[in-house]
């Protein structure tokens, strides 16, 4: 018998390419002063260095400081600034799904690669925080680059 549903936060419950792109306009604009066809640049490289959420952001903000003429603005400082600004940008994806399952009695479980604390502010930034019986951040507990690809990441015991 089911007794609960796993979900993913990018890409499932939350729009991950429509909330990096308003937010990636928004630095390119208003903190980094970039204009014209200069923002609109900024905002499709650092879409596509993205690669939809497969390289780190880190990464992402060096690529980026070599490319554009960003000032004084160092890859640290950049990607604080997107750990504390992205949240405002999130955009949901419906979550009838889940309060469906809650009403039937379904426990629900949040398994979700990246940073727990960035998660969990995107998580209650879409207002779904509340909606979860059970969050797993795997990448937390494991190292290297690419910590949800190991299977050990996704077991639950």
């Amino acid at each position: 018998m089911l007794t609960a549903v796993l979900f993913d936060l990018d890409d499932t419950l939350l729009d991950r390419q429509a909330s990096l792109t308003s937010f990636a306009w928004q630095q390119g604009r208003e903190r980094l002063g970039l204009r014209g066809a200069a923002a609109r640049r900024f905002v499709e490289r650092f879409v596509r260095l993205d690669h939809r959420g497969r390289r780190w952001t880190k990464a992402v903000y060096r690529t980026l400081v070599a490319e554009f003429s960003l000032g004084t603005w160092t890859v640290e400082q950049l990607l604080a600034d997107y750990e504390r600004g992205l949240p405002a940008f999130c955009v949901a994806r419906d979550g009838g799904a889940l309060r469906a399952l809650e009403a039937l009695g379904m426990r629900r479980g949040l398994v979700s690669n990246g940073k727990a604390a960035l998660q969990g502010r995107k998580l209650r930034a879409i207002g779904n925080a509340p909606l979860f019986d059970a969050r797993v951040f795997p990448g937390a507990s494991l190292t290297g680059r690419a910590a949800e690809c190991q299977p050990r990441a996704w077991l639950l015991q």
